[in-house]
Formats: structure tokens, sequence, C-alpha cells
């Protein structure tokens, strides 16, 4: 078994899984924890897939949050199918599974976490489209030390804890730990989803190309439709040429063409 304690922070109104989402922090050490704050900002429809704030997030007193989404889908499908919920749910009025005792309720928790894994069920959960996270950054130095060791063991005495004896003094470390949490910076870090493509920009490139198209002179025009007619009638009048070298015979064909040069 793992000594210490398990960490988690959170904002306001958010339920906190510290089996999830948590951290360790060790006896025998002082924990400096550095926080930033992050506010992440998300589009909703047409653009992405997140879920507004609903009036009765504060009724409840709460804030939604999608792990906190997809714990309630998973313990409802427990329920369902199951008729208990798996014994880490500890906030549950719901009957609790024996999974020692009773091997079909095993079963089915093994049935439903496979479920939940492949997304066959609770994928209706979404990102909320605006969520305060916190990025952490940890750091450990060993505590107390030999020199304050003794201090240390003092004031517990002097605060009636439970010291009865020098036993108490080597034990210190494996029983006691300090946690120092602090924000690194004073201002926080936005996050925004914006479109790759706005109205006005598709409209703004939209006129571009038509002003392109638009901005070719008429006499421009006029000088390709001349080219390509001539391209075709050369190329039509080689064509006949050579059916009537087929139908007629190459002889024919010379006496007209020397006929034709005798006219001129």
């Amino acid at each position: 078994p793992e000594a210490g304690l398990r960490m988690v922070i959170h904002s306001q109104g958010e339920t906190p899984f510290p089996e999830d989402n948590g951290f360790n922090i060790s006896p025998n050490f002082k924990t400096y924890v550095g926080l930033r704050q992050v506010v992440i900002k998300r589009k909703g429809p047409p653009y992405g897939k997140c879920r507004e704030k609903k009036p009765e997030d504060a009724e409840k007193n709460m804030t939604y949050t999608k792990w906190g989404c997809l714990r309630d889908c998973l313990a409802a499908e427990m329920v369902r199918e199951c008729q208990c919920v798996d014994p880490t749910y500890i906030n549950t009025d719901d009957r609790l599974c024996h999974i020692n005792k009773n091997k079909n309720e095993a079963a089915c928790l093994r049935e439903i976490d496979n479920l939940f894994k492949t997304d066959v069920i609770c994928s209706d959960c979404e990102d909320p489209c605006e969520s305060v996270t916190f990025r952490k950054s940890l750091s450990s130095e060993r505590w107390p030390s030999d020199v304050y060791k003794d201090e240390f063991h003092a004031r517990l005495k002097a605060e009636n804890r439970t010291v009865h004896s020098d036993v108490a003094i080597a034990r210190i470390r494996d029983n006691y730990l300090q946690v120092v949490v602090y924000f690194e910076e004073f201002n926080f870090q936005t996050v925004t989803q914006r479109p790759a493509l706005e109205i006005v920009d598709l409209l703004s490139y939209i006129g571009g190309t038509l002003g392109l198209f638009v901005g070719i002179s008429v006499l421009s025009m006029l000088e390709f439709v001349d080219i390509i007619t001539n391209l075709f009638y050369f190329f039509f009048r080689w064509l006949l040429k050579r059916v009537r070298q087929r139908l007629f015979g190459l002889d024919e064909l010379e006496n007209e063409e020397e006929g034709a040069e005798d006219y001129y």
C-alpha cells in the first residue's frame, strides 16, 4: 500500500475526483505545488460540440464537467444492468456491489467497464463550453531536516499532539508531510477556439475572386475568342483535307490544288 495522501486541485463548484485527476503527496517531504490558471472557451455548433451552462447547474450549486457526466452515466448504467454500483462510488445512496463475494456482480461490472472504454455507452457527455483548469508544476524537498526535526517534535508536544517518547522523533518523517500551494503568476491564460473562416472572410474571398474575373477587359475576351475561332478553323480545314484525300484520292486533290494555284 502507498503512504501519503492524494490531492486534487479544481475550481469552485466542481466535483473532485482524486482517484482519477489527483496526484500523490508523499510523507517525509515538503511538496511545492505551483499553479497556473487556464480558462478554456470552446465553440459550440456548427463549429464543434460543447455543453452550455444550464439553469439546473446553478440550482444544484455545481459546475458541469465532462468527467462528472461520465461518472454519473456510468453509475446509472451499473444500477440499471447490475442493480448495484462499484464500491469506489462512495458518495451514492445505491447499493454497493460485493465484487469479492458475488461473481455475477463482478462480471457485470467488468462488462459495463468494457462497454464504457469502447464508447458504446456514455458517449453523449461533452466538454463544457467554458472551463477552468490549473496547470501544475511539482517539486519537493526532504522534510523535516535533521536540524528542524527536534524543533518540530517540540512543537507537536506543545500543541498536545500524541507524542510520548523519543521513538516518535524517528517516526516523524514517516507520518508527516507538508504541502505549499501557490500561484506562479498573478494572471491567467485564456484559450479561445475560433473558426478558421468567418462569414465575413468567406464573403471577402468570394468578392476578390469575382473581382479577378470582372477585371478582365472586354477587348481581351474578344481577342481570346478570336484565337479560339482561328484554331478551330485551321483544325477543321486540315480535317476536311484528310477526309477528301480518303474519298476522292490523292490525284484529284492535287489537280484541284494546281487549278487553284493557276487561278491565283
